[in-house]
C-alpha cells in the first residue's frame, strides 16, 4: 500500500493555498507550530515536524521546541492571552580567536563599524567593529540560512544573492556542524543528509535507504529532512527510494 509522505495533498483552498504551486514554496501553518507546507511535484503538501520540535519559518526547518531557535511557540499567543510579538533574528556564532595577523584589517580600514559580507562564504559576514578591537570578527549563520547583505541578518537562502561568493548548500559545508578534535562528536556526514547530485523534490536519505527517513531537495540544497509516519503503531513503514514514496510493509 503506497502512502503519501507525512502529508496530504490538498487540491482545494485549504489554509489559503492554491491547488497548484511553484517549486520553492514553503509556508508555516499559522495555527499549528508543528506543521508546514511545501510544494512537491506542483502540489502543496502538508508536513509535520517530529515530536518535541516546531517550525522555524526563517530557517524553513524543524527546530527543538523551547530552544533559542523556537520563534513559533513564542509568536503564537494562547487563547486567553494574545499579545503582539516581534520576530527574533537568528544570532550567528562569532569567532573571537586572536590571530597573529588579522586578515580582515585592510577590508575594514575605511568602514570600522560595518557588517560586511565575507569574501569567501555566503553564509558568513565580518563585523568590522570587532576587527578594529583585534579579533577576527567572523560570524557564520546557522544552517540552512545565508548572510543577507541587504537586511544585515541571516536569511532564507532564496532571499539572498551570493553573487561570486561561494554558497554552501550542505549542512557539512557549515563550520558549526564539523567535528573539531572531539572523540565524542558524531561525524557530520552521519548526522546530516546530503542533496548533492539529487533531483528536486523528495528523495531517500543517502546511506539510510529502505528506512523511514527521507529528504526534500531543491537545487541540490537540503530544505527538509523527515521520516514517514503512520497512525497505527503496529505498522512498519519505510521510504521507497525507487517510487520515492512511503510504503507500508
Amino acid at each position: 500500500m503506497i502512502l503519501l509522505i507525512c502529508a496530504l495533498f490538498f487540491l482545494g483552498a485549504v489554509s489559503g493555498l492554491p491547488s497548484q504551486c511553484d517549486l520553492g514554496m514553503w509556508r508555516a501553518d499559522p495555527a499549528d507550530c508543528s506543521k508546514f507546507w511545501m510544494c512537491v511535484v506542483g502540489k502543496p503538501a502538508e508536513f509535520k515536524c517530529p515530536s518535541n520540535t516546531v517550525v522555524n519559518h526563517m530557517m524553513q526547518a524543524c527546530v527543538p521546541s523551547g530552544s533559542y531557535l523556537d520563534i513559533c511557540s513564542k509568536k503564537q499567543p494562547s487563547m486567553t492571552e494574545k499579545k503582539a510579538t516581534t520576530k527574533t533574528p537568528l544570532t550567528p556564532k562569532p569567532t573571537t580567536k586572536k590571530p597573529l595577523v588579522n586578515p580582515y584589517t585592510e577590508m575594514c580600514k575605511y568602514t570600522p563599524t560595518a557588517l560586511l559580507p565575507h569574501p569567501g562564504s555566503c553564509a558568513q559576514h565580518v563585523d568590522c567593529s570587532m576587527v578594529t578591537k583585534g579579533v577576527i570578527g567572523v560570524f557564520e549563520c546557522p544552517f540552512p540560512t545565508l548572510w543577507n547583505p541587504e537586511t544585515k541578518q541571516c536569511d532564507n537562502a532564496l532571499s539572498v544573492k551570493c553573487g561570486t561568493r561561494w554558497e554552501p548548500k550542505d549542512p557539512c559545508e557549515y563550520n558549526s556542524n564539523i567535528c573539531k578534535q572531539s572523540a565524542h562528536c558524531i561525524p557530520c556526514e552521519v548526522r546530516f543528509p546530503s542533496c548533492k547530485g539529487r533531483p528536486d523534490g523528495i528523495n531517500a536519505w543517502s546511506s539510510r535507504e529502505r528506512t523511514p527517513y527521507f529528504v526534500v531537495c531543491e537545487n541540490e540544497r537540503l530544505v527538509h529532512q523527515g521520516q514517514c509516519t503512520y497512525d497505527e503503531e503496529t505498522s512498519h513503514i519505510i521510504f521507497d527510494p525507487v517510487e520515492r514514496v512511503c510504503v507500508r510493509l
